[in-house]
């Protein structure tokens, strides 16, 4: 009995470099994988970063769209409290972003998460 995919030559007939070729051209092809061996494309990371004409701070956010991993924060600032959004979606850390164009520095001081 053969074993499946096993090719029978004659004696001298395959040389060393042509069975490796052979044994490349035998291996599974990629459907036969398991599908844990998937390969993704790795997820596009977003930012910016603005400056509110109001407050005069500098809010810089960053996030994965289709996720809700968006985070929002004060830039440069002498406070302890940077963090004005966390784990949030990205509409709302866009919605935020313009209602701070608005706020005064203590206004979005108050918002802010330390």
């Amino acid at each position: 009995m053969r074993a499946k995919g096993s090719i029978d030559f004659p004696d001298g007939v395959v040389s060393k470099l042509d069975s490796q070729i052979l044994l490349e051209t035998l291996k599974p092809s990629g459907e036969e994988r398991s599908l844990m061996e998937a390969s993704r494309k790795p997820l596009a990371k977003v930012g910016g970063r603005r400056r509110m004409p109001f407050s005069g701070l500098t809010i810089a956010w960053r996030g994965t769209p289709s996720l809700d991993d968006w985070v929002a924060y004060i830039v440069r600032t002498k406070s302890k409290k940077v963090i004005l959004a966390d784990h949030a979606s990205e509409r709302k850390v866009k919605t935020l972003l313009s209602r701070l164009k608005t706020m005064s520095k203590k206004e979005v001081g108050q918002l802010a998460k330390g």
